[in-house]
């Protein structure tokens, strides 16, 4: 059996009212060639039964034995990883339909990108009515930022998209 083309982490802690509508969007993507690591950072609500049921074989669950902090259980996520890309989701979010697609694509206009990112939308009740957003670095069109390009340039990526929201980032 090949490895997985993603590999999606997903470090969780108490994330039982929203875990089940982030697996259950990364489920409805048209691209199917992941795995989703589940990585419970010890919770102690119903976490592990909503993860539980569903019923995948891409989706592994993992519980830490005790709270490790937010970057310890990532680094324990990435340690149960088999993908080719580590592809980072939070708990608490959704992907749209075609972002998994879409982060495929980006990857694939040249063998030298080592990172994709995306916009971020946060709402609380209406949709319509983002609270926090972090628009695509190019309006117009796709466009590759080299780390070899002017240091203004990289910045602007690293600010604005990267450092601001890790869910979504695939490296």
């Amino acid at each position: 059996m090949k490895n997985p083309y993603f590999s999606i982490v997903v470090p969780v802690y108490n994330g039982a009212k929203t875990i089940g509508e982030t697996i259950g969007s990364i489920l409805a993507q048209s691209f199917t060639d992941f795995e989703l690591i589940v990585q419970d950072n010890d919770s102690d609500d119903d976490t592990a039964n909503i993860v539980n049921t569903y019923i995948d074989p891409r989706i592994k669950y993992y519980k830490n034995s005790s709270n490790l902090g937010y970057s310890q259980n990532l680094r324990e996520g990435k340690k149960n990883c088999l993908g080719d890309i580590l592809f980072l989701m939070a708990a608490d979010d959704i992907l749209l339909e075609g972002s998994l697609d879409n982060t495929y694509s980006a990857f694939g206009l040249d063998e030298r990108i080592g990172a994709v990112t995306r916009p971020y939308y946060w709402y609380t009740t209406d949709i319509e009515r983002p609270v926090r957003r972090t628009p695509r670095f190019n309006t117009g069109r796709n466009e590759i930022v080299s780390i070899d390009d002017k240091f203004s340039r990289v910045s602007l990526v690293l600010n604005n998209e990267i450092l601001g929201q890790l869910s979504g980032l695939a490296v």
